[in-house]
């Protein structure tokens, strides 16, 4: 099989997307083991994804009203990259 280079985005980003989907499917589980209810559970793991979401869409905005999309994308990374560190 020979690599070219519209493949290789898939074969970077895979496991970039299977360890976000993993921290969506897991961290009910460990929020739950603080003692709270499921239904508690739930409501104590939207407000990080919520606050991703306004951010993406922010930065969605951002980049394409001023075209400067690798810039914003260098920034979302620094800030993920942050976050990872200090968690």
């Amino acid at each position: 099989m020979s690599l070219t280079f519209s493949n290789r985005p898939r074969l970077v980003g895979r496991p970039l997307l299977s360890s976000a989907d993993g921290f969506s499917y897991f961290t009910p589980v460990i929020v739950q083991n603080f003692g709270y209810s499921p239904i508690k559970t739930q409501l104590l793991t939207v407000p990080p994804f919520f606050l991703a979401f306004l951010v993406t869409l922010v930065n969605a905005r951002i980049s394409d009203r001023y075209g400067q999309r690798g810039l914003c994308a260098i920034l979302m990374s620094i800030l993920a990259l942050v976050g990872y560190i200090s968690a």
